[in-house]
């Protein structure tokens, strides 16, 4: 009995833990995350970048759906959304590079071009409250295979 209690235990932090969010952001966020705990609890008058998913893939000139959420927290303000991908080679393409209040999902799409080159590629997501305050940022892997 105790070794399965120890064993839920340790795959309860490690679920609640390990869950993978972006930064806090807002102008209730004075400092940056310290820890696993902030980041999933968050503060008031803040937002957190909610992936859900960390990584996909792309076969070269392909096109898929994705869209990041935020989570607010006593925040209701607009947040505008900055897209940088490295190497160069994948693209991402957005409607919209804002997010108004009460929205929480911001929809597009990442696109290999045709001549990427395979391998691994970061989506640099960072969004910043149009009002000002602290930016939260998230990375995504694309991995681009061969056509």
């Amino acid at each position: 009995m105790r070794t399965i209690s120890s064993i839920v235990l340790l795959g309860a932090v490690a679920a609640f833990v390990g869950c993978q969010k972006g930064d806090t952001g807002g102008p209730g966020n004075t400092a940056p995350p310290t820890n696993p705990m902030q980041k999933i609890l968050g503060k008031s008058n803040t937002f957190t970048l909610e992936p859900h998913q960390l990584a996909t893939n792309l076969k070269q000139g392909e096109k898929k759906e994705f869209d990041v959420d935020i989570a607010r927290k006593d925040f209701n303000q607009a947040v505008d959304f900055k897209f940088e991908v490295e190497p160069k080679g994948v693209k991402a393409d957005f409607a919209t590079t804002e997010l108004k209040d009460p929205e929480t999902k911001l929809k597009g799409y990442v696109e290999a071009e045709p001549t990427a080159a395979p391998g691994e590629y970061i989506l640099k997501v960072t969004a910043t409250p149009k009002s000002g305050g602290d930016a939260a940022h998230v990375d995504y892997k694309i991995e681009v295979k061969a056509k």
